[in-house]
């Protein structure tokens, strides 16, 4: 565009050439793009200047042209050039453009002037000015000819007074870049739209081409890119051709967005320091963060080589924060690595990062992970493919892993994995891991994982471990959501100390099953609900303290060995295919246990439910159906059929010989079998107790109790009654 004269000058000004006639009838307009050199004209029609050349420039760079025998410089967007009689080639400077009727003046020594003489009064004279305008007497710096400074209308500052004025009149779109952008506006479409200068829109969008990047995958363009990034622009362009070489990392200001436009940027022999990235946001000091960066269509290309610190995007204090539609190949460390700062003491958060639509290939399993995370509050991750992630003695494709007590200030909070897709991948841990330290200043809350596939082939085959200490009874941990996972092993939850899980949710999921290792883990206030499985496996190392596990389908068995308050409540376990006499289809020991509406078929033990309790009193056995007989004793129990309480080898639950103060409150029924202080021929029937609440003054508790015996052929039916006489005697028999 135009850099040179007075382009843009008022067009009703004096010196306007709206009605003017007269022309160069011999210019020749040539524009030249980029890259392409002008021909040489020769002109020789005017006496004094021999050769007229008009070059329109639209990149305004400088280029050589050859007018005549001799060369000069073109610069500038539009550009005159003419040859003297002295053999010297002058570029003239435009003294006034009109973007209106598209006509420009320039100013030539030695040529009578056209339509330049103020005084003039001879219409019919050339030089005589038409349509000028009245000036009136009295004007302030309005005498062009004034030579007395002290005069009123001396004008300063003047600029030298032109020895002629030509008239040009070209094709308007030969010289449309005439036009200044400075004086042009853009409005986007849609309401509220406001004017904005043409300048300012077009530096919003730059190439990296602008600032010398090559695209080659030879040429470093690591220098380029950073000036790119750094010119201020809003949206930084890759063309989707390039392979742009990177030797170092880039550092990425807020307020950017950078489109790949499937252009690679390949560091497979970039140098990096521990932590960083080839494209690295760091918010550098304490609790500040790098904001507003989108980074879209980018090809990431590594160099295939496990490097656990070295990263294709790493994010150390990074708030709204875009990663979308990206191809992250053979990363050494992590394709994505989002951390508060590598060694910092102080704190500092990453805040609304969202990862969505990726692929994540690691090529030949010499990474570390895809995505780390070991600091975010608000961060998606969503509709991602990871595959071949993860060396076998690395976490897995997702981790989610602050280390203290460097990251002791770490945040793990309002995380949410989705729709995401993973297969061939290894790691040690699976292909998601919430491996969270009690050493964590904060505890973890509000992560859902929810809605992904896993077709994980490896030697682990592990969908998900959990690995945490969180206590808090008013925060909401973890959810596990409609997951869907065909490998060896679904979720494991361990520690390597004593761990805490509270308010964990498994719902929805189809995997092989839910366990624990050896070590101690407390699961509490938590549900385990409408899962299909294969198998729930709690060890005695594994605590469970007001759990549901209800309605699940599980085809091999559910095992809970140490536990308090828990109802297990509508689950179905069918054994058809399961090897017998290793597991009870449903087997639960501890105490406040409601086992209730659950279904065995084709059970492959001798027993369909078991439990094991130090407190018969608090067990509740109803609604069962059972397809072999049970092992249960229990405080309510309504099962008739198929059960067992209190036979020979059995844990024994209420029978005649248990003291009046054993029972709890309320009324308790048990079945009786083989009890030889029944008051019956038959040692077999029901055991009803009613106890009081209270005592009050001298008097003890109010116990009673009676016994249906079951029939026996010629025997009348009668029911037996009897009533504590103290906490730990009963009266005889009636």
């Amino acid at each position: 565009m135009p850099t040179k004269g007075n382009l843009g000058q008022d067009p009703n000004s004096q010196e306007s050439a709206r009605d003017t006639q007269s022309y160069i009838s011999n210019l020749v307009v040539i524009p030249v793009e980029e890259g392409i050199n002008p021909a040489q004209i020769t002109l020789s029609n005017n006496p004094q200047f021999q050769d007229y050349v008009l070059i329109t420039n639209p990149e305004g760079i400088t280029y050589k042209a050859t007018v005549g025998s001799l060369s000069g410089d073109i610069s500038g967007a539009l550009a005159i050039f003419a040859r003297s009689t002295n053999g010297t080639i002058q570029q003239m400077a435009p003294s006034s453009y009109d973007p209106i009727t598209r006509e420009m003046y320039l100013q030539i020594d030695g040529i009578p002037q056209v339509q330049s003489n103020w005084d003039e009064l001879g219409v019919n004279d050339p030089s005589y000015i038409r349509n000028k305008p009245t000036i009136p007497a009295a004007q302030v710096q309005s005498d062009w000819t004034q030579v007395n400074s002290g005069a009123v209308d001396y004008i300063k500052n003047k600029p030298p007074a032109a020895t002629q004025q030509q008239v040009l009149s070209a094709d308007p779109l030969a010289n449309k870049e005439a036009v200044t952008p400075s004086l042009m506006n853009f409005q986007q479409q849609g309401a509220g739209a406001v004017l904005y200068p043409l300048v300012s829109k077009m530096q919003q969008i730059v190439s990296v081409k602008d600032f010398g990047a090559v695209g080659d995958g030879v040429a470093d363009d690591t220098v380029a890119i950073q000036a790119a990034v750094n010119s201020g622009a809003k949206v930084i362009n890759l063309l989707s051709n390039g392979i742009y070489k990177v030797t170092s990392k880039i550092e990425l200001p807020n307020n950017i967005t950078i489109n790949g436009n499937s252009g690679v940027i390949n560091s497979q022999g970039a140098t990096l320091a521990g932590g960083t990235g080839i494209l690295t946001i760091d918010g550098g000091g304490s609790n500040t963060q790098k904001e507003n960066i989108n980074l879209m269509n980018i090809q990431f290309v590594g160099k295939v080589t496990f490097d656990e610190h070295r990263h294709q995007i790493a994010i150390h204090g990074g708030k709204n924060i875009k990663i979308t539609g990206c191809y992250f190949n053979g990363f050494p460390g992590d394709a994505v690595y989002i951390n508060g700062g590598d060694g910092y003491q102080a704190e500092r958060h990453n805040y609304n990062i969202s990862i969505v639509g990726n692929l994540f290939d690691g090529v030949n399993y010499a990474n570390r992970n895809g995505v780390s995370v070991l600091d975010c509050n608000g961060l998606l991750i969503e509709g991602n493919t990871f595959t071949r992630c993860s060396q076998n003695n690395m976490p897995g494709a997702i981790d989610l892993e602050p280390n203290p007590p460097t990251d002791a200030y770490s945040i793990i909070k309002n995380i949410v994995v989705t729709n995401n897709t993973f297969y061939l991948n290894k790691g040690s841990n699976g292909d998601i891991v919430i491996a969270l330290s009690s050493g964590m200043v904060n505890e973890p809350t509000n992560i859902i994982v929810s809605n992904n596939v896993s077709n994980t082939s490896n030697i682990y085959g592990q969908f998900m471990t959990i690995q945490a200490t969180v206590s808090n009874p008013n925060s909401k941990f973890l959810s596990v959501i409609n997951n869907l996972s065909n490998g060896l092993i679904g979720i494991v939850a361990q520690s390597n100390s004593a761990t805490t899980l509270t308010n964990f949710e498994m719902v929805g999921n189809e995997i092989v099953n839910l366990s624990t290792n050896v070590n101690p883990i407390t699961i509490q206030n938590s549900i385990i609900q409408n899962n299909i499985l294969k198998s729930i496996d709690l060890p005695v190392t594994t605590t469970l303290i007001n759990v549901t596990v209800s309605n699940n389908k599980i085809s091999e068995y559910l095992r809970i060995m140490n536990s308090s308050y828990i109802i297990v409540d509508g689950n179905q376990v069918n054994q058809l295919n399961y090897p017998p006499n290793l597991y009870r289809p449903i087997y639960v020991s501890g105490s406040n246990l409601s086992i209730i509406n659950n279904q065995t078929k084709n059970t492959t033990s001798t027993r369909s439910i078991v439990t094991a309790s130090p407190s018969p009193s608090t067990v509740v056995f109803l609604n069962n159906q059972i397809d072999i007989v049970s092992q249960v004793p229990a405080f309510i129990n309504d099962d008739c059929d198929g059960v067992v309480n209190g036979a020979a080898g059995d844990v024994p639950t209420f029978n005649t010989d248990t003291f009046p103060e054993v029972f709890p409150s309320g009324v308790s029924v048990a079945m009786i079998d083989g009890d030889p202080n029944t008051p019956s021929i038959t040692r077999m029937g029901v055991l009803e107790t009613r106890k009081a609440s209270s005592s009050k003054g001298s008097y003890i508790t109010a116990v009673y109790q009676s016994f249906s015996p079951g029939y026996v052929s010629g025997t009348p039916g009668k029911i037996w009654y009897r009533q504590a006489t103290s906490l730990t005697t009963w009266s005889a028999w009636w």
